[in-house]
């Protein structure tokens, strides 16, 4: 983000666990506790100070959700992260946080997601190392159609389908590093 613009970045995590100096914009360091008692005290912040790009380490309360769609529709890139199965599942559990919003949830997400990634590290095929393999579903018109309706099983069938250009299944991702001998 930060090699071909100027970006006011602002890294909200509990601790702060990743220190990067970028170049040419600007980086703030939010750690909750310490600086904020919440995500959403650290998200309101963030955004009066102008950010143009928030990560936020743990997306885990209605609250949050609520304020980094609100910020995403806005303009502001949000780079969220949640703990989950995979990029779908991700997805369905920030709409069941958002409670009886749904609607709302769905329409701000389906009108600002990019992708949602899923990563995990599995042992490279040296046996010292790790190698990623990524799940993503890209925000194209096709899913963010699926999404706003909140069509969790259609986007399921898309997922399963090989050579989609909007997602990438786990077992796409890893049946590739497979046949490039990296597992």
């Amino acid at each position: 983000i930060n090699t071909s613009r100027s970006a006011q970045i602002t890294s909200i995590e509990a601790p702060v666990e990743h220190v990067s100096y970028p170049q040419p914009g600007f980086l703030s360091l939010v750690s909750v506790p310490s600086d904020f008692p919440t995500n959403r005290a650290a998200l309101d912040y963030a955004l009066a100070c102008g950010a143009s790009v928030i990560a936020l380490a743990d997306i885990a309360d209605r609250a949050c959700v609520s304020l980094a769609l609100e910020a995403a529709a806005s303009g502001t890139l949000v780079i969220g992260i949640m703990r989950s199965t995979g990029a779908l599942d991700a997805l369905e559990q920030l709409v069941a946080l958002a409670g009886d919003e749904r609607a709302r949830t769905l329409s701000l997400l389906s009108g600002s997601l990019r992708a949602s990634i899923y990563q995990t590290l599995l042992p490279h095929a040296n046996g010292h190392a790790l190698v990623p393999a990524r799940e993503i579903v890209q925000g194209s018109p096709e899913i963010t159609r699926h999404l706003l309706h909140g069509r969790f099983n259609e986007l399921r069938d898309r997922l399963a389908q090989r050579g989609n250009p909007d997602v990438r299944s786990l077992a796409e991702a890893t049946a590739e590093l497979k046949r490039k001998g990296a597992i």
